[in-house]
């Protein structure tokens, strides 16, 4: 599922805004694609771009402080999943 323009934008100015998050990371369908074709060379011709979503990473200035801000996200339009990630 593609997520319209303005619901990328409003994901990326709230994780922007919030003061927990000290860096935004924006990986688009394509470029998941050549992170995955590099990491399963042998699947890569079993998927295209189409099949893998946009996402949004972020660094959090306290890692051991899971952000209100970012954990509200979840169930907003244009967002699957909102998890914390082991370092």
């Amino acid at each position: 599922m593609r997520v319209a323009a303005a619901q990328t934008d409003e994901i990326r100015r709230v994780l922007e805004s919030s003061p927990d998050v000290a860096a935004v990371f924006y990986e688009s369908p394509e470029e998941a694609y050549l992170a995955f074709s590099r990491r399963y060379p042998a699947q890569k011709n079993d998927i295209g771009p189409e099949h893998l979503p946009a996402s949004f990473r972020v660094k959090l200035a306290d890692p051991a402080r899971f952000s209100d801000d970012v954990a509200g996200l979840a169930g907003r339009p244009g967002v699957f999943m909102v998890r914390p990630v082991d370092p």
